[in-house]
């Protein structure tokens, strides 16, 4: 092949995108001399009491673990984070994040997640791979005496912040247990209870602890989310094993200084 065609493929090749990133970041150690408690999974970068989340072109994470960057980078739970090492859930390396993104557009949950995603990779040198893995889990299923919920529409249901299609119970489910929740009811579209109620309204979830198996073994309220989910909506929460979606690390270390 004549040298001039080949100059002229080599400059036809697609020039790789470059992953999207924060414009300034700043990553530093929170100190934590009495240990921490990891704050509750939530599937829009929320950590109360902390600052966390979108703020106009800001992004911000406070007193958050290896562990609670990976969860909100990936939307993934606790349990499908393998090979975390010992620090990145431990307690006492949390981090202070702050990042600026560019403000034309204006940033989303999605782009976040994948510039947090680079930043994991270019702070913490993380490398991960997916691998689906059959873990424990829990199946939702109708018990003996039958379902007591019915078909409703949501704009029927006053509480807006309860009004989440059947396929999100699962995961809400889920952030109350120790395990993923499946679904086997083969239910779809909106359900109430017979007062009207969102399901994840009616339960009593006070005394629960997310990711705890759904107990609160400290408070003299706590309560019992199988128990509830049988109770109020007439269904079970059995446990099985079933295929869930992992992030298996293959390397990490602390972040580099700023």
């Amino acid at each position: 092949m004549p040298r001039r065609v080949l100059l002229l493929f080599a400059i036809a090749l697609p020039i790789p995108a470059q992953p999207p990133a924060f414009e300034v970041v700043s990553v530093k150690p929170h100190p934590m001399p009495q240990g921490f408690i990891r704050r509750a999974w939530s599937s829009k970068i929320e950590c109360p009491p902390f600052h966390c989340g979108i703020s106009g072109t800001r992004f911000t994470e406070e007193v958050a673990s290896l562990a609670d960057l990976i969860i909100d980078a990936y939307s993934v739970r606790r349990f499908q984070i393998v090979g975390l090492p010992n620090w990145g859930d431990s307690g006492r390396d949390v981090y202070d994040v702050e990042a600026r993104v560019s403000a034309d557009p204006p940033p989303t949950l999605d782009s976040v997640r994948r510039m947090l995603q680079t930043l994991l990779a270019e702070r913490f040198q993380l490398k991960i791979h997916h691998e689906t893995r059959d873990l424990a889990a829990y199946a939702l299923t109708i018990a003996k005496g039958g379902s007591k919920l019915k078909p409703c529409d949501a704009d029927d249901d006053p509480r807006k912040a309860f009004r989440d299609a059947w396929e999100q119970i699962p995961e809400h489910l889920g952030l109350f247990t120790d395990r993923p929740v499946f679904d086997k009811t083969g239910y779809q579209g909106h359900y109430c209870t017979s007062d009207d109620d969102a399901p994840m309204f009616a339960l009593d979830v006070g005394g629960l602890l997310p990711g705890r198996g759904g107990r609160a073994p400290e408070s003299e309220f706590s309560t019992n989310i199988f128990t509830e989910v049988q109770q109020k909506w007439g269904m079970k929460l059995e446990p099985q094993k079933g295929p869930v979606d992992v992030i298996v690390i293959d390397h990490v270390s602390r972040p580099s200084a700023n």
